[in-house]
């Protein structure tokens, strides 16, 4: 019998359509997401795993130790926990096979947006991250960040919409504190 702390409820299933905010962590924290190379078929398998399940990637960051990824169920039967499953599990093979070590951490952390949640203050979150980390000063910089349903050009325009004027010298690469976004920019 395991002692372990149910992290999920109990009577939440995760299928239909619901959005997603999911942080998985590297294994003992790990700085492994630092090349492309490795971002980019970790990426792969993510995406392979999303058009079986039907779920749409708004928005991923992966930081050097974790990654960041919100989702959308497209269809009543999108099953967003065995998306996250499988692709962890596929992506922490291929690592495996590579490296001879694994690739996450056992748990997921997830949270499941309510109806009246604006999805684009978590793109705002995920894409902030790395400047927040002090990586890079504007979240744009950071390459290994994006959106398999947005453009950059469109999260980059919703990102820094309602955002006041700057001042001359002013530096662009704050995320601001105004979040507001045009709600038809994610479906709900």
């Amino acid at each position: 019998m395991s002692n372990r702390k149910r992290i999920r409820l109990r009577t939440f299933d995760y299928v239909g359509e619901y959005r997603c905010f999911f942080t998985v962590c590297t294994d003992h924290r790990r700085r492994i997401f630092t090349s492309s190379d490795v971002v980019d078929r970790v990426l792969l398998q993510f995406q392979r795993c999303a058009a079986r399940e039907d779920i749409a990637i708004l928005a991923y960051c992966f930081m050097p130790d974790h990654l960041h990824l919100l989702t959308r169920g497209l269809m009543p039967a999108s099953d967003s926990l065995r998306f996250i499953r499988v692709a962890k599990q596929n992506a922490g093979f291929w690592y495996s096979r590579r490296t001879g070590r694994p690739l996450w951490k056992r748990d997921v952390w997830d949270r499941v947006l309510r109806a009246n949640e604006d999805a684009m203050d978590v793109v705002r979150y995920i894409f902030a991250n790395p400047v927040q980390a002090k990586i890079v000063t504007d979240p744009f910089d950071y390459p290994f960040s994006g959106s398999k349903v947005y453009s950059r050009e469109q999260i980059e325009a919703a990102f820094r919409k309602n955002q006041p004027d700057r001042a001359e010298g002013e530096s662009s690469g704050s995320c601001g504190n105004d979040l507001g976004a045009p709600a038809s920019l994610i479906p709900e």
